[in-house]
């Protein structure tokens, strides 16, 4: 099988790839490690200049205020990055599942001059909606993936996501709530759509405190390694 150097690959920091707790990676690393040639857009907060993701970076959009995408002061937007396309095999940092991807950028949720996180739907479906009118082109963006809230609850962005052409990734959400019980649920039963939940190392729905955890139900597509958990063979939560 195809394995990683990179560092924290090697110490088996990054449980959620192994082939006991995680995805078992190098199965798929097996067949490809990806393709430059895909374009995923990271509908996040940006992704940071970082020897692990400049190479697959591409250029990407900011929809708030500024036309600078790696100004990423939150860093997830950067983690997502990292998960889907850091470079693979250079010996540093973490192993992304794509080693060879294209990262597009669409930089949505930023701080505002109180200093509160914000993350503006009308940001949302315009970073949707220029991902749609690039369809076609040599730039078309083929999946976008957004790890925010609001699945099944957020009627404005399911009109964007219906009218986009690619595969959307939608978290469903971090609030312990089944999302079988929204009123509108049945609309994002949407061919292009996948809602991805969170599993922790025993397979069991992540949760990350007392108010946060996985949601749930039978509309919730697939679940991913994700959140704390404690191993099998270890008592040490990560």
């Amino acid at each position: 099988a195809v394995v990683s150097d990179d560092y924290y690959f090697v110490n088996n920091s990054q449980w959620n790839l192994n082939e006991t707790e995680g995805i078992n990676i190098p199965l798929a690393w097996d067949i490809t490690t990806g393709s430059r040639e895909i374009r995923v857009g990271v509908l996040d907060t940006g992704i940071a200049n970082h020897p692990d993701l400049n190479a697959n970076l591409g250029e990407g959009m900011d929809f708030n205020h500024n036309y600078i995408t790696t100004d990423d002061d939150y860093g997830h937007g950067s983690k997502v990055a990292g998960i889907i396309g850091a470079v693979g095999n250079n010996t540093i940092g973490v192993a992304g599942i794509n080693w060879h991807i294209t990262l597009v950028p669409l930089q949505v949720g930023y701080y505002d001059n109180d200093n509160n996180f914000v993350i503006p739907t009308v940001s949302i479906t315009r970073a949707i909606n220029w991902a749609s009118d690039l369809w076609g082109t040599d730039q078309q963006i083929d999946l976008i993936n957004m790890s925010y809230s609001n699945f099944g609850k957020n009627s404005a962005v399911l009109q964007s996501v219906q009218e986009y052409q690619g595969l959307f990734v939608w978290s469903a959400g971090n609030k312990g709530e089944n999302v079988d019980e929204f009123g509108n649920i049945d609309s994002y039963n949407l061919d292009n759509l996948i809602s991805v939940g969170a599993i922790d190392k025993s397979n069991a729905r992540s949760v990350w405190d007392s108010t946060q955890s996985s949601n749930y139900g039978s509309n919730v597509d697939v679940f991913a390694p994700g959140g704390k958990g404690f191993a099998a063979n270890d008592n040490i939560p990560t």
